[in-house]
């Protein structure tokens, strides 16, 4: 919506949901400091307050206003989390600050699926150890397998007693996304047509938590560092002398015309592992490497660098995390695989430890609906030389490695629909 014009109706709210983000953005900033994220939040609530106020002043210029109104009213006061920020802003401007508390969110990190995560969430001293932690959860008995490849993360959380499970910030973001929604839909008070889907959060109120977190490796028990380098790529960005070398060196231009099938991703991807399998023969290796794509048509590059099998846990929530922030509605993951059989009740052997393991190019392409396939072509080495066999082909059932995305995707939808 245009907020740069006030003769819109509904402009002037657009600049208070504007107005709230931009005390969102502060209250992140100023985490670690109380005082000042008290002072942020409270503006950012009142901003959200003052979104239904000035649409309401604004109702004379709204056809049929108080009908298409009178439903989103109902969805609020139908919604906890909405009737909440309602009554947080009366507490704020008509009595007290807000309550709130600081927690310790420590989860074991050793899966790419949340629900095989341990987390432990408590009000812990500020004073406690790494060491204290993972002795709670050793408590609970899990497998020192388990323990090997995991990570320890360690979040600050601010909660409240009302919503003691929502971090406060995702609780504030939620609540944006509704009205959000609700402004969205403006053009259609006049035909009664359905809700139009929302905008989803804008980038900058994306908050995986890096910021408030640390990392430890449980192995070594010291502090972990991701090594990853991102990248948009745009045909304006690039050098022609630099591609001209990377199509000779390669020998791209007498790679053969690939047959098209009319499903964009699926053609990408096969044109892409064509590219890779000739990246691999030439320098006998192929980098761990993730293309996002927009719907602006643009192509983020991620190139992971994982140390170990713990880092990959922690990669691929990162990779779900830029999903989420550029919007992307599908990826393409390419990157070489250890292949094995593993002999049946064995849950905690991997390719990478078999005895008879192989190796493998292996791509992962996925949609934003869920959609997806994976390619896998088995490969040799001869010396210098690189073999390459057959490609094979599997659904998404075969590999967990982008469940988080695959979640994260799922979140994006739901949060389109906030309010119904």
């Amino acid at each position: 919506m245009d907020t740069t014009n006030a003769d819109i109706p509904g402009a002037t709210a657009s600049k208070r949901l504007f107005d709230a983000r931009t005390h969102w953005v502060r209250a992140l900033d100023a985490y670690f400091s109380p005082e000042d994220f008290r002072l942020e939040i409270n503006a950012c609530i009142q901003a959200l307050r003052n979104v239904t106020f000035v649409l309401q002043a604004d109702k004379a210029r709204i056809p049929n206003f108080d009908h298409w109104y009178g439903g989103w009213q109902s969805r609020m006061r139908a919604d906890e989390k909405m009737k909440w920020s309602v009554e947080a802003r009366n507490t704020i401007v008509k009595a007290k600050d807000l309550e709130l508390h600081s927690q310790l969110r420590a989860s074991l990190v050793g899966s790419y699926l949340d629900a095989e995560i341990p987390t432990l969430e408590a009000k812990f001293s500020p004073q406690i150890t790494t060491t204290n932690i993972l002795a709670e959860f050793r408590k609970r008995g899990i497998p020192a397998e388990y323990l090997q490849h995991a990570q320890l993360r360690i979040e600050r959380r601010w909660v409240i007693e009302d919503f003691p499970t929502s971090e406060f910030l995702e609780l504030l973001a939620y609540c944006w996304t509704f009205l959000s929604r609700v402004l969205i839909d403006l053009p259609n008070a006049n035909t009664g047509a359905s809700p139009a889907e929302g905008w989803g959060l804008p980038p900058c109120m994306v908050d995986d938590g890096e910021c408030r977190s640390i990392w430890v490796k449980v192995s070594t028990g010291e502090v972990s560092f991701l090594d990853t380098s991102s990248g948009r790529i745009r045909k304006e960005d690039i050098d022609p002398t630099t591609q001209a070398d990377i199509i000779q060196k390669y020998g791209l231009s007498t790679m053969p015309t690939l047959p098209t099938t009319g499903n964009e991703l699926r053609d990408r991807a096969m044109l892409f592992f064509e590219m890779a399998k000739t990246m691999l023969r030439v320098d006998g290796h192929h980098v761990f490497a993730v293309m996002l794509f927009t719907r602006s048509h643009k192509a983020i590059f991620l190139e992971l660098r994982p140390e170990d099998r713990s880092d990959k846990y922690r990669m691929w929530r990162t990779v779900a995390s830029e999903v989420k922030r550029v919007q992307a509605h599908s990826l393409i993951s390419i990157a070489e695989a250890w292949t094995a059989t593993i002999q049946s009740g064995q849950p905690f052997q991997h390719a990478a430890d078999a005895p008879n393991r192989g190796e493998a190019l292996h791509l992962i392409a996925a949609s934003e609906d869920g959609s997806g396939f994976v390619f896998s072509a088995p490969f040799t080495r001869n010396g210098a030389e690189i073999v390459i066999h057959d490609t094979e082909e599997s659904n998404l059932d075969s590999v967990n490695t982008i469940a988080p995305v695959l979640s994260v995707w799922k979140e994006m939808a739901e949060a389109r629909r906030i309010g119904g």
